[in-house]
């Protein structure tokens, strides 16, 4: 049952800005230690399972015969997650010095760990369904990180992201 990995790497992130938001760290430092090891963390279960991938698919729930909610690692999403794995951590080192005078670091960063796991589950997707539903979540989780500043071009644009009349 080796397939339960695949879960790994999409409930550390989640975990990891659940931490963030839970402890809601002072200081910078310790905003960095939480954020990195949750992402250097996910990069290795993610290269894991994508050198040693499982042979069959999750299947978490299913509606009826045809329907299934279920995590895979096929060829081709291996790579896509090793891409992940490999951009993850640089981005999250450039965004860490992106973020310096912007404010309010703990939203971003909790907000930045969950998109990791959301878009593993896109990588890791083994129907149709659980990529639309990763996708759709996606598109809520950055949401706040689209709207960071709360200025009026802010709104503005997460309006536009989110289709608001």
């Amino acid at each position: 049952m080796r397939e339960i990995w695949l879960l790994v790497p999409i409930i550390l992130p989640i975990l990891t800005g659940m931490v963030i938001l839970l402890i809601r760290p002072k200081k910078r430092g310790v905003l960095w230690w939480i954020t990195g090891t949750g992402v250097t963390l996910t990069s290795a279960a993610i290269f894991l399972l994508a050198l040693y991938p499982p042979v069959g698919r999750l299947v978490l729930f299913s509606f009826g015969n045809k329907m299934v909610f279920s995590l895979g690692a096929d060829g081709l999403s291996r790579v896509f997650a090793a891409m992940i794995a490999f951009l993850w951590p640089l981005t999250t080192m450039y965004s860490f010095e992106y973020m310096k005078h912007e404010g309010r670091e703990n939203k971003f960063f909790c907000c930045f760990s969950i998109t990791y796991g959301v878009v593993t589950g896109i990588a890791f997707a083994g129907s149709l369904i659980t990529m639309y539903f990763f996708y759709e979540l996606m598109t809520f989780i950055t949401l706040p990180m689209v709207m960071h500043s709360m200025d009026k071009k802010a709104v503005y644009a997460g309006k536009k992201y989110l289709p608001f009349p």
